[in-house]
């Protein structure tokens, strides 16, 4: 990975969990890529030291892992990565991915105030409400899509559904497990509200989970994410649901 990157990058590269949390500290890189598997320190435990530090907490941390390790992709999008790379991967997936982020560093938006000010001319963003109990995904996801939308977060259904009624967004990103109502219900009352059943909804859920996503598509959802999710697939299932919209 060194070698694809330092034509382009400042490379600092780390053999365990241990080095790579104190080389972080030092050089406060503008990316982390982190893979899961390490000795000494795990690649979850040293992505949660990193969440954990005021001196690191920002960093962007992209994991890498192999095919079928499920639990711990979406364990780390829970602890806070940005993003993930499956090995064995193209040399391309990986500079398409580090220059994403490191764009996204370099631009990182200001926190999202609900309904803010358009100077006059200026276009305003399409607003997009994530409904999720787990705050690494609500923040995955509003890292992922500011730069093209402003985005607006709700923790639990009752919030969710004021602030879809309050923003009317465009889009809603709706979790099926959260702490107050489960995700049907919260999408039966938005289907059933005259102000609220127009705005398309899309459910997300872990797999295995068929019947539910199935069931939530019946009351309305056009469309279901599978966690844990790529960013790419995110983004461009905001983008094609926000052009049919």
């Amino acid at each position: 990975m060194v070698k694809a990157l330092e034509r382009d990058y400042e490379v600092h590269a780390a053999a365990d969990g241990e080095e790579g949390l104190a080389l972080a500290h030092r050089v406060q890189p503008h990316l982390i890529l982190l893979d899961l598997r390490m000795p000494r320190v795990d690649g979850l435990t040293a992505l949660a030291r990193l969440k954990a530090h005021p001196q690191t907490r920002a960093i962007p941390v992209v994991i890498t892992s192999v095919h079928g390790e499920t639990d711990l992709l979406l364990e780390a999008q829970r602890s806070g990565a940005v993003d993930q790379l499956i090995k064995p991967f193209t040399l391309e997936t990986l500079r398409a991915v580090v220059q994403r982020h490191i764009r996204l560093e370099m631009t990182q938006s200001k926190p999202v105030i609900p309904r803010p000010a358009v100077k006059p001319g200026a276009k305003a963003k399409p607003v997009i409400l994530v409904i999720d109990d787990e705050e690494g995904i609500r923040k995955l996801i509003q890292r992922a899509l500011e730069p093209d939308y402003t985005v607006a977060l709700a923790a639990d259904g009752r919030e969710g559904l004021a602030q879809a009624q309050a923003l009317q967004p465009k889009l809603i990103f709706l979790d099926l497990h959260l702490p107050d109502w489960d995700g049907l219900s919260v999408l039966g009352r938005l289907k059933t509200d005259a102000g609220t059943k127009a705005i398309p909804v899309v459910i997300a859920s872990v797999s295995g989970e068929t019947d539910v996503l199935m069931e939530g598509q019946r009351s309305g959802a056009v469309d279901y994410l599978i966690k844990p999710f790529r960013i790419d697939e995110l983004r461009a299932m905001a983008q094609r649901h926000l052009l049919i919209e």
